[in-house]
């Protein structure tokens, strides 16, 4: 007995004096000893703050410990245990499973409850509450959870969330790395020191990407640039690798933005045609087959179609191969002077060109070879211009041997 804890001794007394007061009913039945409100029963002698004690207060029985405070009481009207329940090192409350390891003492179904793989917090009707497995540590609510500001119901819906700290989620918004910017409709980016607010906002036609220019994505972009598209193999691989962003209507692939090697690509799908916008208006038009049209959609027929003027310091027409130099060949077919003059009588335009109704019905020239055609009626006119000047010297030199004939005749 030397050997136990002063505590246990005592209540390895009251055992022994309940056993004697058993064994002794007769002897003892008529006695009864009496305590006064706020004293011991007994108590223990090196520590006379060891033992049970009638708190007239409290109206409770007392176990007191050395510093004479209750450690474990019942309360003397209803029967409440009143106790700070702890364990020793290695000691353990066993409960087999399917019991409840404590319980309601109104309502037996309520209390904590082990199960085969899960602890349970039943209600007043036996049904699970709260459930935790002892496996996985899944925990699963059959009810809402409360919060001050907020539900679970309110925690299911992300963009009901609003502010967490005023919510009751959690005690503070402030993080160095979240900028006080980035709000619960914010598309969250990656400003180079922290997370910033941009969005992303859907229409029923389009969707907008808004925000200071930064980065979307896992790269790190240059500077000034709002959107950043880069192929995930990066590092060297980048210059020879596509980076790609599509846009599909439906199923179908319209279009795309991409990079091949060292260049730059945009591209309709087709048989669609890639069309350059500006005032809301059709401005530069790129059929599938390669014909450009400025001002103007009707891209068929030619390479390039211009609707208005075209201003340029200089225009080069590559070179025909049937360049008019033939015309001072001298097997070239020149109609004559007078020839000329009864086809421009006749037709109202010189040989070989364009009238105005053929002008009117093709709508338009063709500019090499109205450009050729007028070399080849210059050339013939120069022709023309040396043939008159042999005339005119061959006149002049008939004058001078007519007027030296009369001058002689006068003479004589």
């Amino acid at each position: 007995m030397n050997q136990l804890k002063p505590l246990g001794k005592l209540f390895i007394g009251a055992a022994i004096l309940l056993s004697v007061s058993l064994f002794h009913t007769e002897q003892l039945s008529a006695q009864t000893i009496n305590i006064g409100p706020n004293q011991y029963a007994f108590r223990f002698t090196q520590n006379p703050n060891y033992g049970l004690f009638f708190n007239s207060s409290s109206i409770r029985y007392e176990f007191r410990n050395g510093s004479a405070l209750p450690i474990f009481g019942f309360n003397a009207d209803n029967g409440n245990m009143t106790t700070n329940l702890q364990f020793a090192s290695g000691s353990n409350l066993l409960v087999a499973p399917g019991n409840f390891a404590l319980r309601s003492a109104s309502s037996p179904n309520a209390g904590l409850f082990f199960g085969a793989t899960d602890f349970e917090f039943r209600t007043i009707s036996g049904t699970s509450a709260l459930s935790l497995n002892s496996v996985n540590s899944n925990a699963v609510f059959a009810g809402t959870i409360a919060a001050p500001g907020g539900s679970s119901t309110q925690w299911n819906q992300a963009h009901g969330w609003g502010n967490h700290a005023t919510a009751g989620y959690i005690s503070s918004e402030a993080d160095p790395k979240i900028s006080a910017n980035l709000i619960a409709s914010s598309v969250p980016r990656w400003s180079g020191t922290q997370l910033a607010a941009s969005s992303i906002s859907a229409g029923a036609e389009n969707a907008t990407i808004t925000g200071t220019p930064g980065t979307f994505g896992t790269a790190t972009a240059p500077g000034g640039t709002l959107l950043t598209l880069r192929n995930p193999g990066g590092g060297a691989a980048f210059s020879t690798s596509e980076s790609r962003l599509a846009f599909v209507k439906g199923d179908e692939s319209k279009g795309s933005l991409r990079t091949l090697g060292d260049n730059f690509i945009l591209e309709s799908s087709s048989p669609g045609q890639l069309v350059f916008r500006a005032g809301n208006q059709d401005c530069i038009t790129i059929a599938s087959n390669g014909n450009v049209g400025i001002g103007t959609v009707a891209v068929t027929g030619a390479r390039l179609a211009v609707a208005g003027q075209v201003l340029a310091t200089q225009v080069k027409v590559q070179a025909q191969s049937n360049w008019p130099d033939y015309v001072f060949e001298e097997n070239y077919d020149l109609m004559s002077i007078d020839e000329l003059g009864q086809y421009v009588k006749s037709q109202k335009h010189l040989p070989g060109l364009p009238s105005a109704l053929d002008l009117e019905k093709a709508e338009g020239v063709e500019l090499g070879e109205m450009q050729r055609l007028t070399i080849e009626k210059v050339e013939e006119l120069t022709l023309y211009i040396l043939e008159l000047k042999l005339r005119g010297d061959e006149l002049s030199n008939e004058n001078a041997a007519l007027r030296t004939r009369i001058e002689s005749l006068e003479g004589k």
